[in-house]
């Protein structure tokens, strides 16, 4: 599949239980995975939409998906886990702008395919910060407008469609499409009331009501390429921006489908009628020539509120808004006198807790054998749902751009695709010192910039794009490279000063077309303030550590000088006095002069470890340098008849000075030799193999071992002994280790007691 919109668009239609499960259970997204192909996967443009981002072709399981919930996910896509049944449970997605989204899901196996179909909590308590407030009001929006029963279409200025919502896209059968307008009735099946002509393009509701402010022909017939086809009946009305310009239009269609049958029906048969009557989903009643209802249905006493029989004593002059009486009852003369045989209107009924229903009243009159008025059919549609929908659509609009205003610390600015400003918020206001009215159509985004800045930043992409870059462009170019563009930078503010910020240029897309750019920059003055007082500490640590290296040079040289000129005079007290070697008090003075200078001369192999600057390690063979090592101490090893396998692979090279490389391998094989187990004949173990950066090395004994849990911890500490061998110093494995972090390495240990030791070194190397 691997995100074919066609051919997912066929699984999805193959049968209408499979339309149907998408189209009842995927209210902000469906997902199809072919369980035989781990990269097929398609994801429809609703989901993408709901996790903020633009092209649903770009998203993975892995991108959207919680990694605690990747698990389950692969759980779900497998097929044998799904027997024939739907799987339901909720899973974590992650938003692009960072914060994460849950959402029930009800998945279904067909053939080789798993259909996901998804759908948001309203629990979003995890969102940690303001990005909910706007994901709060699309939610509220979203959910609006798919569960109504009602389809609801608008279009920009121009025509363009730009809402589209879950109603309208199954009564026509397809999703939206931008194609000219010319082709709207023939690609969406629009047609007028006899069912064979299709719209003209001057009649089409939703082109009328843009052009014209009003509907025309207010009647349609949908015939949806698949499922019934279904008759409409449509309002409408204009949209504004704030300057009272006509931005759009955006209409209503309501399914009269099963009005129109009743009525048909009720010529038909007195019997049939009844049962529509009875059962219809709107209210219905049939009155006399004087308004008084003589039958009423269950769901026009649901609407008006009233019982049956206190409907049937009032006068439909009684229950409606007496603004709209007038235009009632001239269409109810028009009627009655023949003019027309049926009309329909939008108005304003009076419930009977006193509330205002809006409702849509279609009047039909049947008449005798003689052509006389027998009676009038009345079909009353509840919109009041509708119209509050409208009213939530034009808040939400307005908290929108509420929200833009509140936000005080954060600079939002869009742009044209020339870079002239059209939006400058109050934050962008408090932080650059200018009114929105001095930059609005006065300035550009080049203006809020220093000069030498931009033609560094155009001098990069000069040279990365292989072209000239001129300073008007650098912000283009940097919003087009496939996302959003953040970098550090300065605004010059009105008064001439610097504000360092980090700025986040994005592109504007209307569909595909670019129509300009949306900056956000927030005040990081702060933060740079900070690094600032971060860098003063790191100098002075600096030259704190280098003074404190210089004092370790010092002291270790001093002191070896000292104790060699003791262990001198010691030796020359003792030439002139010889009958005193034997004294008790002289042999334990040799012995501390012995230890101090071996004591020293550990602390200085660590001092020259600790402050090695190693700029550029030579590369060695690994598997040479462990046998030269080795040849170095064949005769220690053949006495403790130590068993040496060396596995390395002949080409390893490793980053090392050949003195520390030497030292390490020299003292793991001499300790194999001293902790070698009674036991059992001893065997040494080297191999090695590449992870990643480094080369592992991996030295492994069969000898006493080492209790980790007792003396783990301070296994590479100086002057640590653990087994009471007379010759330990404890400074074998401390200066190992140094040696090896000093050339970028590093040591692990495994260890149990009477069965070995495993050391793992890992050597950088060089990688071609």
């Amino acid at each position: 599949m691997n995100n074919n919109t066609a051919e997912a668009f066929s699984i999805i239609c193959e049968n209408e239980d499979i339309f149907e499960f998408t189209q009842l259970y995927g209210l902000h997204g469906v997902a199809i995975q072919n369980t035989e192909e781990p990269d097929e996967s398609w994801f429809n443009p609703k989901l993408a939409h709901s996790l903020g981002y633009n092209d649903a072709r770009a998203l993975t399981w892995k991108k959207i998906i919680s990694p605690k919930d990747l698990e389950e996910i692969e759980e779900i896509l497998a097929a044998h886990n799904h027997s024939g049944d739907i799987l339901v449970g909720e899973i974590t997605f992650l938003h692009s702008k960072g914060f994460f989204i849950p959402m029930t899901y009800k998945s279904l196996c067909v053939g080789e395919n798993v259909i996901i179909a998804l759908k948001k909590i309203s629990d979003y308590s995890n969102i940690e910060f303001k990005p909910e407030q706007d994901f709060k009001r699309e939610q509220l929006l979203d959910t609006v407008l798919d569960t109504i029963n009602i389809g609801i279409i608008a279009c920009d200025s121009k025509g363009k469609l730009t809402l589209f919502n879950k109603a309208a896209k199954k009564w026509h059968g397809l999703p939206a499409k931008d194609i000219p307008q010319a082709e709207y009735a023939s690609y969406y099946n629009l047609y007028e009331p006899d069912g064979k002509t299709l719209f003209k393009i001057e009649d089409i509701p939703l082109i009328n009501m843009l052009q014209e402010g009003e509907i025309r022909k207010p009647e349609m017939i949908i015939k949806a390429r698949t499922g019934r086809k279904r008759i409409v009946n449509i309002t409408g009305a204009r949209l504004y921006d704030e300057r009272k310009n006509i931005s759009g239009a955006v209409i209503a269609m309501h399914d009269i489908t099963e009005k129109k049958e009743a009525e048909e029906k009720l010529r038909i048969s007195e019997e049939t009628f009844r049962g529509s009557f009875e059962s219809a989903a709107d209210g219905m009643a049939i009155t006399d020539a004087s308004g008084i209802c003589i039958e009423v249905n269950d769901r026009l006493c649901e609407i008006m509120g009233y019982p049956a029989n206190e409907l049937k004593s009032l006068n439909f002059q009684e229950v409606t808004y007496p603004e709209d009486l007038e235009e009632d009852l001239k269409l109810w003369n028009q009627l009655l006198d023949g003019e027309i045989d049926h009309y329909q209107m939008e108005k304003r009924a009076i419930h009977k807790s006193g509330k205002i229903k809006h409702i849509i009243v279609s009047v039909a009159i049947v008449r005798d054998e003689n052509n006389q008025p027998f009676h009038f059919i009345t079909q009353i549609t509840d919109i009041s749902s509708l119209k509050e929908a409208e009213k939530e659509l034009h808040n939400t609009l307005n908290q929108l751009e509420n929200l833009l205003e509140s936000s005080t610390r954060v600079s939002i600015i869009a742009l044209d695709q020339q870079g002239s400003i059209l939006m400058f918020n109050k934050g962008a206001e408090n932080l650059l010192g200018y009114t929105r009215t001095e930059m609005i159509g006065q300035k550009t985004l080049l203006d809020l910039h220093f000069k030498d800045e931009i033609q560094i930043r155009a001098n990069e992409l000069s040279e990365a794009h292989g072209r000239k870059v001129e300073p008007e462009e650098v912000f283009h170019i940097m919003a087009n490279r496939g996302k959003p563009d953040t970098k550090e930078w300065n605004y010059r503010c009105k008064n001439g000063e610097a504000l360092p910020i980090q700025l986040t240029v994005t592109p504007i897309y209307d569909n595909e077309s670019l129509t300009g750019y949306l900056c956000v920059a927030t005040d990081i003055s702060e933060l740079k303030r900070a690094q600032s007082k971060i860098r003063s500490i790191l100098e002075i640590t600096e030259e704190q550590n280098d003074r404190l290296r210089n004092f370790a040079h010092i002291v270790s040289h001093n002191l070896r000088s000292h104790s060699g000129n003791i262990q001198m005079l010691m030796e020359i007290y003792l030439e002139e006095n010889p009958e005193l070697k034997e004294n008790e008090v002289i042999k334990m003075l040799l012995t501390a002069s012995e230890n101090l200078t071996e004591s020293i001369e550990h602390l200085n192999e660590v001092a020259l470890i600790n402050t090695s600057v190693l700029n550029k390690l030579p590369s060695l063979n690994l598997k040479k340098s462990v046998m030269k090592s080795l040849t170095s101490i064949n005769a220690l090893i053949q006495k403790s008849n130590l068993k040496v396998i060396n596995n390395i692979p002949e080409k390893y090279e490793v980053l090392s000075l050949p003195a520390y490389l030497d030292s390490i391998i020299l003292n793991f094989t001499t300790n194999a030799v001293k902790y070698r187990s009674p036991e059992r004949k001893p065997v040494l173990k080297f191999n090695a193999i590449k992870k990643n950066d480094y080369i592992t090395l991996e030295i492994e004994d069969n000898g006493i071992g080492i209790d980790l849990e007792k003396d783990g911890s301070k296994l590479f500490g100086m002057y640590k002994t653990f087994h009471g061998n007379e010759d330990a110093r404890g400074i074998g494995l401390f200066i190992t280790k140094n040696q090896i972090e000093a050339i970028g390495g590093k040591i692990e240990v495994k260890s149990v007691v009477d069965r070995g030791t495993v050391f793992t070194i890992s050597f950088k190397y060089e990688k071609i």
